[in-house]
C-alpha cells in the first residue's frame, strides 16, 4: 500500500515539474516552425529588392538620332555634327566611307566633319559594330577661285558683336590674302590668311572684301542696334 501511494505521489509531482515549464512540446515545434517562416520571407523580401534594383538599370534598343541626315560642303569646309543617345552611358563610334571626301574627328556624341575634295561620302554611327545613324555628305568645288563662307553672301550682326568667317581658294591661287571692309565705322576686320573676325562696331551696312592671287570675293555686313 505505502509503495502505491509513492508511486502516485512521484507521477503527481512529475506532471507539476512539466507544467511549470511552460507547456507541451508541440508548443516548441509550433515556435520553430514561426522562425523558419519569417526567415523565409525575409530571404524573399530581399531578393524582391533585389531584383528590382538590377531592372532599374537602362535596357533597350540604342536610339540614335543625328543633327542633320544630310549636308552639302565646299572644299575646305568643315561642320560639327551632334549625335543625341538615349543611353548617356553607351559609347558610339563614328566613321567615315571615304576619308579623301569627308574627314571625321570625333569626341564622344560631336564630330567635326571636314570636307577634303569633291565627291560623295556617308558619315557613319556604329554601336557594337552595328549601323544605327548615317549622314551623306556631298562636298562641291566653290563656284568661283576664291570665296567667303558666308551663307546667301550677307552677315547680320548686332552692335558690339563679333563673327568669324572662313574664305577658301582653289589651288591655282598663291599668295597672302588681304581682308578690307569699306566702312571700319560699321564693321571692321582683323584675319590671318584666309580666316578673319568681323567686329560689329554701329548700325549700319558695308562690305567686306578678300583678295587673293589676283581674285576678289565680297559680302555684305549688316549690323542692327543693340
Amino acid at each position: 500500500m505505502n509503495g502505491k501511494k509513492g508511486a502516485l505521489f512521484l507521477a503527481l509531482a512529475v506532471c507539476m515539474a512539466f507544467s511549470a515549464c511552460g507547456g507541451s512540446p508541440s508548443d516548441s515545434s509550433e515556435s520553430l516552425s514561426d522562425s523558419a517562416d519569417s526567415f523565409s520571407e525575409s530571404s524573399e523580401s530581399s531578393s524582391l529588392q533585389e531584383e528590382s534594383s538590377q531592372s532599374s538599370s537602362f535596357s533597350g534598343e540604342l536610339e540614335v538620332t543625328l543633327s542633320e541626315t544630310s549636308l552639302e560642303l565646299f572644299v575646305g569646309e568643315t561642320f560639327t555634327l551632334e549625335a543625341s543617345v538615349n543611353d548617356p552611358s553607351a559609347e558610339i563610334k563614328w566613321g567615315t566611307s571615304s576619308r579623301a571626301v569627308a574627314g571625321v574627328e570625333a569626341d564622344g556624341n560631336t564630330a567635326v566633319i571636314t570636307a577634303n575634295g569633291e565627291g560623295t561620302a556617308q558619315i557613319r554611327v556604329r554601336y557594337n559594330e552595328k549601323l544605327i545613324a548615317k549622314c551623306d555628305v556631298t562636298v562641291i568645288l566653290p563656284p568661283e577661285k576664291l570665296s567667303v563662307l558666308v551663307p546667301s553672301g550677307k552677315l547680320i550682326l548686332s552692335a558690339g558683336q563679333k563673327a568669324t568667317v572662313k574664305a577658301i581658294k582653289d589651288a591655282s591661287l598663291s599668295g597672302e590674302a588681304v581682308w578690307s571692309s569699306s566702312d571700319v565705322s560699321v564693321a571692321s576686320i582683323e584675319y590671318q590668311g584666309l580666316i578673319a573676325v568681323v567686329t560689329a562696331a554701329s548700325a549700319g551696312e558695308c562690305t567686306v572684301t578678300v583678295s587673293l592671287g589676283g581674285e576678289s570675293s565680297e559680302f555684305v555686313v549688316v549690323v542692327g542696334k543693340e
